[in-house]
């Protein structure tokens, strides 16, 4: 008898979870100290725009609830006010979701998705600089106002400090980005960097995640892009081309390969270039 009931629960459990959603995912949320909040919207986000894709009435007890269809993995922005909350979901995840509006750190627990969680660290790298910089602005503007003018003995003191906080963050961030290949947040983070100081490390980034979130249009955007741009970055062999030299022959690069070479682009109509 015992091994039927076991059977049974067994037969439960496995109808239950092929019960599962698989054409939405499911956010619920609970916030404490809303204040005056009555609505929390679901905003979809890529690396090109944003877009309130749903909205809820914040209920009595704080707590909320959203089902909204993703069929690849994607950006999502819980938004409470001028609170905004990042989270990756995709179809069949059950997310829970929590924060207290009072904290002014904007902190927040999630759960139901590894990416999700990721992408939260990679944000507490962004908090961490963010902060940091806005002190020492804070900080040139408050001497700036003293002195009744702009400084450029002050800018000299302090762009140093807030250009060695920058690169500390950007070596952070593409750092979360190559230990996180396999999931979106390292994608995400790695769109966050300057492409003319990382293009390089970008391109290489790119080629490493090529088989990754084949169903993914931001991310085949951004491949696309790097495989462009690839061809003419630094590091990369130069693109042989022929063009007419000044007695009529042919000129190929590849005719001056081992020599130095300087290439210089100008437009007929710049008649400084010419």
């Amino acid at each position: 008898m015992k091994r039927f009931i076991s059977l049974g629960i067994i037969s439960l459990s496995l109808f239950i979870f092929s019960c599962k959603d698989s054409s939405n995912f499911t956010i619920s949320g609970s916030i404490t100290n809303p204040g005056s909040l009555k609505k929390v919207y679901l905003v979809q986000a890529d690396t090109t725009s944003y877009s309130i894709v749903d909205s809820t009435n914040l209920g009595e007890d704080g707590k909320f609830k959203f089902k909204h269809p993703a069929p690849y993995g994607n950006l999502f922005k819980i938004r409470a006010g001028s609170s905004i909350f990042d989270l990756i979901a995709k179809n069949g995840d059950d997310i829970t979701f929590s924060t207290n509006l009072s904290d002014t750190t904007h902190k927040y627990t999630i759960a139901g998705s590894d990416d999700s969680e990721k992408i939260r660290e990679f944000n507490k790298i962004n908090d961490l600089y963010g902060g940091q910089m806005s002190k020492l602005v804070d900080e040139y503007r408050t001497k700036a106002q003293k002195l009744g003018h702009e400084s450029d003995s002050l800018i000299n003191i302090y762009r140093p400090q807030f250009e060695t906080l920058l690169a500390k963050q950007s070596n952070e961030i593409l750092a979360f980005a190559n230990s996180n290949k396999n999931s979106l947040a390292g994608f995400y983070a790695v769109t966050a960097l300057d492409q003319n100081k990382y293009e390089q490390q970008m391109i290489a980034y790119g080629d490493a995640i090529k088989d990754n979130f084949q169903d993914n249009p931001a991310v085949r955007r951004f491949e696309r892009s790097m495989l462009e741009i690839k061809p003419v970055s630094i590091g990369q062999k130069a693109p042989d081309f022929i063009i007419g030299g000044i007695d009529g022959k042919p000129i190929k690069l590849s005719d001056y390969k081992g020599k130095y070479v300087m290439l210089d682009f100008w437009a007929s109509w710049c008649g400084p270039c010419r």
